[in-house]
């Protein structure tokens, strides 16, 4: 009862260690021990999460990609959808993380995968290797880019009480949509170059789509041991946040730190499309420093103090782990709500990201400036790194249900859609921002409202499965619908498609299946709202073990 109290939204840190302490008077100095500051594991989640999106980059590279490999279209979008699919199948390294947890094993994979897979995909492009051989090198840095992200993310929302996993699902989920755009922005930039004739002379990338992965094979990987060794994940024990932690001023300043970095990346890179080239010569050094602040996040804090309960007597035996993992699955899949989530999460985010791999083809077919597919890149994941640490913001501050939030976001993508489809130059920009907006939304939505639903315990394996949704609907945008359409508005003995209608019909489909996503999404809500209690599950089962952790760590008996 005092940690149900305690633990309820609005209740600062204080008020927690004040009633575990009450609670705990009696309880012998040698239950307690220090544990690893959570805001050090916060800030490496977060460098993981930067390093674990430039897959989505692959709209800023497809056109370069396509002509040094001599691909055809449907050829280049294998290749982004396998470095796609790869990212969604984050049910392999859900059940590596639910077995082993983050820095034994998910963290570490994830960096040798993605270290593997973007050399493998430079050494195909320097050599013009078979477009198949290229999209399993893709197909393989997506895999640990899944890895790194749930390392990153799951073990830090664990140890947050969960009214507060909201916004870090949303500050997480932030660094996630921005590794994209930044990305892409140093693609596209001239660092300690010049600008001659529009284009770069001797910047350090400047478009060079290899030098460009040489450095994804290289930091990528550094940055993923480095995360790996700053996280640590409570577990099951009961944490008392350390001296300093001051929740509610870190979070008003990582939001303040994540929109202004948000603003600097795509303000550069608007300016230096429109205003001044030159910007691209030294823009990419301010968002650099910016990351620096990363280090800060920890400052100040102590470590949590852990309380351990003894064993509860006359417990059952424990179910083993695997069996327990297959029942919780099999247990999911039964469930319609699920598989409601599961078709408004996939076409949703399909429609999305097949969209974004497509933006440079999208520019050349309307025969604008080459440079425009790169900054398109970087509207909608400004957009949609936006939406996510916005939207995680609102749920935490309880400004709007988290399953309206599910609404919201196919219902953007069927606007979007439509934009697209009616050929509009302006509306592209519109559109794109639309797409990015619905992307972040329902990527801090879903895993929120899965750890809720379903709570933690599985959370892996569960948010794999749900994921699975994107790979599918991904694979059948991008390879069956979109090259499809392609390919028949294309003129005989031509490799290049020009005009809306290469696209147009794709757009069409697309956001009439967006509308079905959102009946899904709403009956996702229905199910919600129609719940007799008006905690979840999962966090119901949190507080009571929580409670009966206190109360055994106080001297007294678990029910």
């Amino acid at each position: 009862g005092v940690l149900g109290t305690a633990m309820a939204p609005g209740i600062g840190v204080e008020s927690v260690e004040a009633a575990v302490e009450a609670a705990g008077a009696a309880q012998p100095q040698k239950a307690r021990r220090e544990f690893w500051s959570r805001w050090i594991t916060l800030a490496a989640g977060m460098c993981a999460m930067l390093c674990s999106g430039p897959i989505f980059t692959f709209g800023a590279i497809h056109t370069d990609t396509k002509r040094l490999l001599g691909a055809t279209e449907l050829q280049v979008q294998l290749i982004g959808v396998a470095g796609d699919v790869g990212l969604w199948l984050k049910i392999v390294p859900g059940v590596v993380f639910d077995f082993s947890g983050a820095r034994g094993a998910t963290m570490a994979i994830g960096a040798l995968l993605a270290a593997f897979g973007y050399a493998g995909f430079y050494a195909s492009l320097s050599g013009g290797w078979a477009p198949e051989l290229a999209a399993l090198f893709w197909f393989i840095a997506g895999i640990g880019s899944g890895f790194l992200y749930t390392a990153a993310l799951f073990p830090t929302v664990k140890n947050f009480a969960p009214h507060e996993r909201g916004f870090v699902t949303g500050v997480l989920a932030c660094m996630f949509g921005a590794s994209a755009a930044i990305f892409s922005s140093l693609f596209g930039g001239c660092l300690g170059g010049s600008i001659f004739a529009g284009k770069c002379v001797d910047g350090a990338l400047g478009g060079s789509v290899t030098m460009y992965i040489v450095v994804l094979a290289i930091v990528v990987p550094i940055v993923g041991f480095l995360a790996a060794a700053g996280t640590r994940q409570v577990g099951d024990q009961l944490a008392v946040p350390g001296v300093g932690d001051r929740v509610g001023l870190r979070f008003a300043l990582l939001f303040g730190g994540c929109v202004s970095f948000i603003v600097v990346v795509f303000g550069m890179k608007l300016l230096a499309a429109f205003a001044d080239r030159s910007i691209s010569t030294w823009g990419n050094y301010v968002w650099m420093c910016l990351l620096m602040l990363i280090a800060a996040v920890p400052a100040g804090a102590g470590p949590a103090q852990i309380i351990e309960a003894p064993p509860v007597q006359g417990a059952a035996a424990p179910v083993s782990a695997a069996k327990q993992r297959l029942a919780s699955a099999v247990e999911l899949v039964r469930q319609m709500r699920f598989w409601s989530l599961f078709f408004a999460f996939g076409i949703t985010v399909g429609a999305d990201l097949m969209t974004l791999n497509i933006l440079s083809s999208i520019v050349k077919s309307r025969d604008m400036e080459k440079q425009m597919g790169s900054l398109l890149v970087v509207v909608q994941m400004g957009a949609d790194t936006l939406a996510r640490i916005s939207s995680g913001t609102a749920v935490w501050k309880g400004y709007i249900p988290l399953t309206k939030l599910l609404l919201v976001a196919p219902a953007l993508t069927v606007v979007a859609q439509i934009m697209l489809a009616l050929g509009s130059d302006i509306l592209l920009y519109f559109a794109c921002a639309l797409l990015g907006l619905s992307d972040g939304i329902m990527w801090m939505a879903t895993p929120l409202f899965v750890g809720q639903t379903y709570g933690l315990h599985n959370v892996g394996v569960n948010f794999g499965l749900t994921v699975l949704a994107a790979a599918v609907f991904q694979s059948l945008f991008s390879l069956g619908l979109e090259p499809l359409v392609y390919a028949k508005h294309l003129e005989a003995g031509a490799d290049v498609c020009y005009g809306n209608k290469c696209f147009a019909d794709t757009h069409w489909v697309v956001s009439a299946l967006s509308v079905c996503a959102c009946f899904a999404a709403f009956h996702v809500h229905m199910t919600r709202r129609q719940a007799s209690q008006p905690q979840t599950k999962g966090d119901a089962t949190e507080c009571a073990a929580t409670s009966n952790a206190v109360s055994v760590a106080a001297g007294g008996s678990a029910p």
